[in-house]
Formats: C-alpha cells, sequence, structure tokens
C-alpha cells in the first residue's frame, strides 16, 4: 500500500510484503513520461519511504516492477 495518497509534502510510504525474496523496481514517472525517481526494495517485509518532495503539485505513475509481476498505481502530491 502506499500512503498517504494524496500527500502534501511529498512524502509517501510504500508497505507490504513480497511474495519471495527478489528484488523489486520503482521508477515514478510524470504526466509528460519523463521517469523522476528511481529506487528499489529489496526486503521481504517492506516500509520504506520515498522522499518526492523534490517535485511540483501534480498526478504521477508509480511502477513496480519485478521478474514475477509488474503494477502501477497513481500518487498525486497536493501542495
Amino acid at each position: 500500500s502506499i500512503s498517504p495518497n494524496p500527500s502534501d509534502n511529498g512524502i509517501f510510504n510504500i508497505k507490504g510484503e513480497l511474495l519471495s525474496n527478489e528484488t523489486v523496481q520503482i521508477n515514478v514517472i510524470d504526466v509528460q513520461g519523463k521517469n523522476v525517481f528511481t529506487g528499489s526494495i529489496a526486503n521481504k517485509v517492506v516500509n520504506q519511504n520515498i522522499d518526492l518532495s523534490h517535485l511540483e503539485g501534480g498526478m504521477y505513475i508509480i511502477n513496480f516492477t519485478s521478474d514475477a509481476k509488474t503494477s502501477s498505481e497513481k500518487i498525486f502530491i497536493v501542495r
């Protein structure tokens, strides 16, 4: 899960549990398709903050990519 969504300061917390000990790549894409953040998660139990406070307010797509699957979610920064 990603919270808070929307965020007023650009800091999001990602919580969850991975199905295996794989590495998940995180990419955040802006509305123009530009990659504005890249990171990864490697722990089976996830509780990680990502800091997007340098970005302007608006909608972004966060992509999670592993060997097994890809998922996307919309996130919002409200200033």
